[in-house]
Parts: C-alpha cells; sequence; structure tokens
C-alpha cells in the first residue's frame, strides 16, 4: 500500500492481550505475503510474562489469507526472522527464557490460494 497499514492478525481467543512486535515478511512466488511476528510481554521480566511467534499469509493487496497459526508452541519465542526456500519457508526464531535462550528454526508451508 502506498501508506502503512495495520495488518489484521485475528489472533486467537485464548491469546492474552499484548504487543504485537518484530515483525518479518517475506513476499511468496504467488505474489503473496508471509508475515511472522512476535506477541506477549516487549520484555520478560516477571516469570508469568510470556512471549510466542505466529505466522500468518497475506494476498496480493495485504488481506488475511487463512488463518494465522501459533509457530513457537508452547515455548516462549520472539524476534521471528522468515526466509523463502523453494516451495517452503524457513522460520527461525529466539525460543527460551532469559540466559537460557536459543535458536530455533523449523519449516513453514503455506497451503496456495485460489484467490491471489
Amino acid at each position: 500500500p502506498s501508506r502503512p497499514a495495520r495488518l489484521a492478525t485475528d489472533l486467537p481467543a485464548s491469546a492474552a492481550p499484548a504487543d504485537e512486535f518484530a515483525p518479518s515478511a517475506v513476499a511468496q512466488p504467488d505474489g503473496s505475503w508471509t508475515v511472522a511476528f512476535s506477541h506477549g510481554a516487549l520484555e520478560l521480566r516477571a516469570d508469568t510474562d510470556t512471549q510466542s511467534v505466529y505466522v500468518r499469509n497475506y494476498a496480493t493487496d495485504l488481506r488475511p489469507r487463512g488463518a494465522v497459526a501459533l509457530a513457537s508452541g508452547s515455548t516462549n519465542a520472539s524476534d521471528p526472522r522468515l526466509a523463502v526456500a523453494g516451495d517452503h519457508l524457513l522460520l527461525a526464531m529466539a525460543a527460551g527464557r532469559r540466559s537460557n535462550r536459543t535458536v530455533s528454526v523449523r519449516q513453514v508451508r503455506c497451503a496456495p490460494s485460489a484467490h491471489p
């Protein structure tokens, strides 16, 4: 878009209200976009603070295409980075808490859509 636009993330009702931050976006070969982002406390200060990584695909005009997916599972994770690797994506993220953070990498596939 010619001006910045807020993407519809449409997180599930089970996701507590929190910040969405550290987005990473890649263009797909079909012209769609895939965006990964962190959700949760900006800084993990209390033991109850959490962070998660979600991924969602968007059409060429940035309308949502499919549902948002929790990519980090039950592990605290943030700061995602996406890269296109053939017919799938690689998602790297920082997982864990405080000094026990590691880099986690996984494959992400976005189903093709008949509606670009």
